[in-house]
Parts: C-alpha cells; structure tokens; sequence
C-alpha cells in the first residue's frame, strides 16, 4: 500500500525561476532549480527526498506542478508550507493544494494573493 499524499501547484514567475534559486535551501527537503534539456527553460524539480516534484517544460509566466510527499498530513502541509514560504518571499502569486490522492479530497490549500476561489 502506498500512504503518498498527492498535491499539485502552480505559480507566476514573470521574471523565471532564479530568484527561487537562492532561496530553496531554506527547505528542510532537497530542492532545486534544472534547466531543461527540451527547451532551456527552468524547472523546479524534487526526487531525493520526501517530497517528489516534477514540472512541464515552458516559455510562460504561469508554471504548474504536481507530485506526492511521503507523510502524514501534517508533515506534509508543513513541508510544501516552506516551498510556499519561498514562493511568497519571492513575491510569487501561487498556490499549492494537497489531497489524500490524485482523486481524493483536499487535505491542505496553501496560498499567496491566490484566493481559493479561483
């Protein structure tokens, strides 16, 4: 059985993804910046630690995310709280929302300026 939280996100970074870049090893999970080998763009991507992050290649503001965490609810909530403490001291517009499975209910909505609503 697999006990994986599932969340996905998206964020606006009209000046790309660098400024995140300083700013990623304040997670208590690995995470980082790749370029992309499809079109050179830069992508936020996780896969050594709990929290597992892939994102599609893209030219756009808007950048989406999905992934899973290895955790309870709590931890979970608390670990994509700090890529969303990062996002909003980048001044990042984003939002990230966790559910129990890729069908399953919300479990968590972190938000900056991205009222649940839309």
């Amino acid at each position: 059985m697999n006990d994986d939280l599932w969340f996905c996100g998206e964020f606006i970074a009209p000046e790309g993804l660098r400024a995140l870049a300083t700013m990623l090893p304040g997670c208590s999970w690995p995470v980082e910046i790749r370029r992309s080998g499809y079109d050179g763009t830069d992508l936020l991507r996780a896969s050594a630690g709990p929290v597992h992050i892939d994102m599609s290649a893209g030219q756009g503001t808007l950048k989406l995310f999905s992934g899973t965490v290895s955790a309870d609810p709590d931890a979970a909530l608390r670990m994509l709280g700090e890529l969303s403490d990062v996002f909003r001291q980048c001044r990042m517009r984003h939002r990230i929302e966790l559910y129990t499975a890729p069908d399953g209910p919300l479990l968590g909505y972190l938000h900056h300026e991205w009222p649940q609503s839309e």
